[in-house]
């Protein structure tokens, strides 16, 4: 053990080494290693759901497991398997920048709900 990491704070030295990884990082391996969540049947459901929880916990992960490619991976690429199932899901990652541009004091809150519903 070197003296800087003496002098460091344990959570210093945890958000140091993992704070700032992501899942993503790792493409098709994340499937290797995804352990699948009780909640995942949920989420293949017909009815609506809403996953929640704070940056980091696998909500990511977790759908895209539910992907054509999540799909075929965590059928360890058996080709036969995909006569069974019952949907084909995608992932796309949407653009931060195109998305955060419908923030601003603009237009209210109000308005952009109205407009929301409106489109239903």
């Amino acid at each position: 053990m070197n003296s800087t990491s003496q002098t460091t704070p344990p959570k210093q030295q945890l958000s140091e080494l993992f704070g700032n990884y992501k899942a993503e990082w790792l493409h098709e391996r994340m499937f290797d290693l995804f352990t699948q969540p009780a909640y995942l049947p949920d989420l293949e459901d017909h009815r609506p759901c809403v996953l929640m929880g704070g940056r980091g916990t696998g909500k990511t992960t977790a759908l895209r497991s539910l992907s054509y490619e999540g799909r075929f991976a965590r059928a360890k690429h058996d080709i036969a398997a995909i006569k069974s199932w019952k949907y084909f899901g995608f992932y796309y990652r949407v653009d931060t920048n195109r998305v955060t541009a419908f923030r601003g004091p603009e237009l209210p809150a109000a308005r952009w709900t109205k407009t929301i519903w409106a489109l239903h």
